[in-house]
């Protein structure tokens, strides 16, 4: 059975207006793993943070989790 991360982001983009926030973002976290968003101010940190919460949509990219594309 092969192992799925537990979320995985795929290609993540977001724009306000003409600025970028986040641009072709790839993540993939597996249990049990502990990780940092680490980046300048206005690197788009806040921004990846409430499209995983779903207080944001993506305008491009997706979110799976399990394996499982979902739409927060």
């Amino acid at each position: 059975m092969p192992q799925f991360p537990l979320l995985e982001l795929l290609s993540i983009s977001k724009r306000y207006g003409t600025k970028a926030a986040c641009q072709s973002v790839r993540l993939k976290l597996f249990a049990g793993e502990i990780h940092a968003l680490i980046g300048d101010h206005g690197a788009g940190k806040s921004t990846l943070t409430r499209i995983i919460a779903g207080l944001e949509r993506p305008d491009d990219g997706a979110l799976c989790w399990e394996g499982i594309p979902v739409h927060l």
